[in-house]
């Protein structure tokens, strides 16, 4: 109850809206009602209150989940309170804050799987959220409007990878975010200017500091099928600061001719710096072969990635039967940190023309990042034909281009890809300290990609 509207664009989307793919929603909130009032309130959602209604294989893939993208068992809980109110000199304030807990009981092992080894079989996801908001808003009742917005929403979760032992890990996540806004009318214009800031980390932390594929025997006897999986992603550390300003120009509605006109411009930039940092080496252990030795060549033993205990069954172009194993694989992620940074420009142009029963709003953007150092250029094309004149028939059409654009999410995988190296051995008697191994490398940098966009043409 603190949105004052809610507009969701699937087609046909303004030239104000750029950097998305499938579509944009645009949520405003409301302001602080003139007396004081608040309320605390408590939900409570729990699956045994569920009525579950779906064909028998899907039941079947429900009540043996192992994600929690189906949960058959769950607990959640929520306390939040509220006050608002309106000072004597015209300041509203509103203040949230809220308490949310879930418990998602999932089987270890997918496909309804059960191990008979040393591993559960039921394992427990958690997730706990804090969040604490204040949204403000002022007018001189003379044109001019301001308004902020403060958040923190801490985050706790815990989760592990399916089909393995030791795979627990936990994400906590949180900070600052504020928005600050002005606005300005002056005659026949009015000018809303805002300034954003979010400050926000995130961390992952692992028991273990390896992930390891074995196949089963009597040491390692808790997997399904042929292998035992074991350990985790490991620890890393991110951090994503953007500070961004925006101004939208919007004038009034004026005539040209038998057509209304309403002229919006806008501009804007944002700066965005990353940090990504993987605490300590993680050791990525895969492809067990055949073997009947751990010993390696200086006499000292492989207990990290070899086992003598027997196989239990023999695969093609892998373990034999009654025989040990070693690791031929190795995937390094290495001790590291890198930094990312760019700014990134906006400007629009759009004028919603009115004729008749007619409506046309063509618009042009420009967008611009120092990371992909090329500007995109986007026409935007929508009309209307409002058939009978009393909006129950209406046909639309539509032409439009859009980029959507994920600078970091490249820059950033370009980054993790350079910490990580492989290591390949062709006996158990190799220790991987003499192997030099093969650094991950980006096949194709991305100032050498070509700016990816969508076309649209729509009717209907």
């Amino acid at each position: 109850d603190l949105l004052e509207s809610l507009t969701v664009y699937d087609a046909n989307v303004p030239a104000s809206y750029g950097g998305f793919t499938g579509g944009v929603v645009d949520a405003r909130s409301r302001k602080a009602g003139d007396s004081l009032k608040g309320k605390v309130w408590m939900r409570m959602a729990r699956s045994a209150w569920d009525n579950v209604i779906a064909n028998d294989a899907q039941l079947d893939n429900y009540a043996e989940s192992a994600t929690y993208a189906y949960q058959p068992e769950y607990d959640k809980f929520k306390i939040a309170a509220r006050l608002e109110g309106r000072l004597a000199n015209g300041l509203g304030i509103i203040g949230t804050v809220t308490r949310t807990r879930s418990e998602i009981p999932l089987n270890a092992y997918t496909a309804g799987n059960m191990t008979e080894g040393d591993d559960v079989n039921r394992k427990t996801q958690t997730r706990e959220n804090t969040a604490a908001s204040v949204a403000m808003d002022w007018s001189n009742g003379e044109g001019l409007d301001l308004g902020a917005n403060v958040s923190w929403s801490p985050t706790d979760d815990v989760y592990f990878i399916a089909n393995a032992k030791d795979s627990a890990f936990s994400i906590k996540s949180g900070g600052p975010v504020v928005s600050l806004r002005a606005g300005l009318q002056r005659g026949a214009w009015s000018f809303r200017n805002s300034l954003n800031y979010s400050d926000l980390e995130t961390s992952r932390r692992s028991d273990v500091n390896y992930r390891k594929q074995w196949a089963r025997s009597d040491a390692f006897d808790w997997g399904v099928n042929n292998s035992s999986f074991e350990g985790s992603w490991g620890n890393i550390d991110q951090h994503d600061r953007k500070l961004g300003y925006r101004l939208v120009a919007d004038r009034d509605v004026f005539d040209l001719g038998a057509t209304e006109h309403t002229l919006q411009f806008g501009a804007g930039v944002q700066r965005r710096e990353a940090n990504y940092k993987r605490l300590n080496d993680q050791y990525n252990y895969q492809d067990p072969m055949p073997t009947t030795s751990c010993t390696l060549a200086d006499g000292s033993i492989d207990t990290d990635a070899c086992s003598l205990s027997p196989v239990w069954r023999t695969v093609t172009r892998g373990v034999i039967a009654g025989q040990g194993q070693y690791m031929q694989t190795l995937m390094l992620y290495g001790a590291g940190e890198f930094d990312v940074s760019g700014t990134e420009y906006e400007a629009w142009v759009q004028d919603d023309i009115r004729f008749g029963n007619w409506s046309i709003r063509p618009g042009l953007r420009l967008d611009r990042s120092s990371i992909w150092t090329k500007t995109s250029v986007s026409s935007r094309l929508a009309a209307s034909w409002d058939v009978l004149g009393d909006q129950r028939t209406v046909i639309n059409a539509g032409a439009n281009r859009y980029y959507g654009r994920n600078f970091f999410t490249y820059l950033l995988r370009e980054g993790r890809e350079s910490l990580v190296v492989t290591k390949e051995r062709t006996s158990s008697s190799q220790s991987w300290d003499d192997i030099e191994g093969t650094r991950s490398t980006t096949s194709n940098r991305i100032s050498d990609v070509d700016l990816p966009y969508t076309d649209e043409w729509t009717l209907g």
